[in-house]
């Protein structure tokens, strides 16, 4: 299984489920978890500029855009942070999608929310769209 931040799978390599699943982990928890930078350096050559992010019923936003909102909610909400609890992928030769189950924690007033994220890549594994369905569980 390939690991560690690189800009796209190399041609050589064939895509996997278990690279999508890592490169879906790591954009995840990039983005929700680490708030060192609110640039997300590490996570812009793993998603395609134009990549379209559409958030429960919320209109989609392009990569810039959701950086832009994540790192204000981050500040915000510094207790902000996702657990992955499961993840599927299928691929084929054009790409691939991963769904991840998850539960994320430090939101506004305490509140908590299990979050299906379907993510698509393209064949060299860089994130093109993603949407997200969530349900309140609870508030602390």
């Amino acid at each position: 299984m390939r690991t560690g931040l690189t800009a796209a799978a190399p041609l050589d390599q064939r895509l996997t489920a278990d690279l999508l699943k890592s490169r879906a982990k790591t954009i995840m928890e990039g983005l929700v978890n680490d708030h060192s930078d609110p640039t997300f350096p590490k996570l812009a050559p793993l998603i395609d500029a134009s990549a379209v992010f559409t958030h429960s019923d919320w209109p989609g936003n392009e990569r810039d855009a959701l950086f832009k909102f994540l790192s204000g909610l981050t500040a915000e909400m510094p207790r902000f942070h996702v657990e992955i609890k499961d993840m599927i992928a299928e691929f084929d030769e054009t790409g691939g999608q991963v769904w991840i189950f998850s539960r994320i924690t430090g939101g506004p007033e305490g509140d908590e929310v299990d979050s299906v994220d379907m993510m698509v890549f393209n064949d060299q594994a860089i994130l093109i769209r993603s949407k997200d369905v969530q349900r309140a569980i609870s508030k602390q």
